[in-house]
């Protein structure tokens, strides 16, 4: 017995020294770091907006569906995201962000990427959303969660209980050991992460009297969303900025409305067009941190109060103008989110470069270059 287990021994010690001597024939390489950037969508409605009034001004006469770029824009964002996560890595189930990794409805990869290409200053604005790398660090660009919830006022008890009239309505009368708690109701008026599937949903409660004017004045003092008619807090136009019914046919329409612009323009101003990049892998201009106060007023103008911008990384100068275009960096105050702590990567690692640009001035030079 004594003799099997130095057998046994011998054996095991054996196996132990080659396993070591080979793996000292391996040279290890560090496994890559990965870190969920977030990726704000208000520069697709700045830079829609401000393309829009460009065309206003250059072609005063020229008749088209002004709303349909900023959907346009959007279904390329969304698109971009599907490419980068094809194998929906980046989300779970109860993650704070939200997933765009599948189609919205069908038809849509085949209608965008039929249309490769489009205004220049969207293709930059574009650049800065997906995932990228940096030595030898990954960075996946994720959309936060645009949900906040709100009390109605209106009091409920989930536990079983007679009904009671009240002066706030009706509501099921309490146990004397519970306390009635006030019905909330979720909102996605949140400025920093309008995408295709949300757009419905935030235009319908904008125009909603009954959602709070806290939550529409909020919204608005920081609104991405060109062609937005405000009145007394309350949006006039909802179904012109996204119809009730969005699907592969009106997304087509919307393509062909840019492309009708793009066919008119290119004669004389072939630079406003650019090729869109689809790939999901964007440059390392999002690493890039964005503190704007700024909105779409008036419908078509954007109107910027006050601007500073940095990075997390050092970056080179034309990504540093790619990240200010792109404004996938921003952090937005406390009553736009519901958790900031998703932010946490942009809010709590200190800027390495800070530069001073101004939005409208690189957006002007993309539209007016010869």
């Amino acid at each position: 017995m004594k003799e099997n287990d130095e057998r046994l021994d011998k054996v095991l010690f054996s196996n132990l020294n080659v396993v070591a001597a080979r793996l000292k024939t391996f040279e290890t390489e560090p496994q890559p770091l990965t870190t969920t950037v977030t990726q704000t969508t208000r520069g697709l409605g700045f830079s829609s907006a401000k393309i829009s009034d460009w065309i206003q001004l250059v072609k005063p006469t020229l008749q088209y569906d002004r709303f349909s770029l900023y959907r346009v824009s959007l279904a390329y964002h969304r698109r971009v995201m599907m490419k980068a996560f094809p194998d929906k890595s980046i989300w779970r189930p109860g993650s704070p962000f939200v997933d765009l990794t599948t189609e919205p409805f069908v038809g849509f990869t085949q209608v965008v990427e039929s249309h490769p290409d489009s205004f220049s200053l969207l293709a930059a604005t574009l650049s800065s959303f997906g995932k990228t790398s940096m030595n030898k660090e990954d960075f996946c660009g994720i959309c936060p969660q645009q949900s906040l919830r709100y009390p109605t006022g209106v009091l409920v008890d989930d536990d079983e209980g007679s009904e009671a009239s009240t002066s706030r309505g009706r509501r099921k009368k309490p146990r004397k050991e519970d306390r009635p708690v006030e019905e909330t109701r979720v909102s996605a008026l949140n400025p920093y992460t309008v995408h295709l599937s949300n757009l419905r949903s935030v235009v319908e409660q904008l125009s909603d009297p009954g959602v709070p004017e806290y939550l529409r004045r909020n919204f608005i003092r920081r609104n991405p969303i060109p062609g937005a008619d405000f009145e007394n807090f309350v949006l006039l136009n909802p179904d012109q900025i996204m119809p009730r019914t969005y699907n592969q046919n009106t997304l087509a329409r919307d393509f062909r409305q840019v492309n009708m612009v793009r066919d008119v323009m290119m004669k004389n101003h072939a630079h406003l067009f650019a090729s869109i990049n689809l790939s999901g892998k964007c440059s390392v201009s999002t690493l890039a941190v964005t503190h704007i106060k700024a909105s779409v007023v008036d419908q078509w103008q954007v109107f910027i109060e006050n601007q500073a911008y940095g990075s997390v990384r050092p970056l080179p100068s034309t990504q540093q103008i790619l990240g200010i275009i792109g404004l996938t960096g921003e952090i937005p105050d406390e009553e736009y989110s519901p958790s900031l702590e998703v932010y946490g990567f942009r809010r709590y690692q200190s800027s390495v470069q800070t530069f001073d640009a101004d939005w409208e001035q690189l957006a002007d030079s993309l539209l007016s270059r010869p």
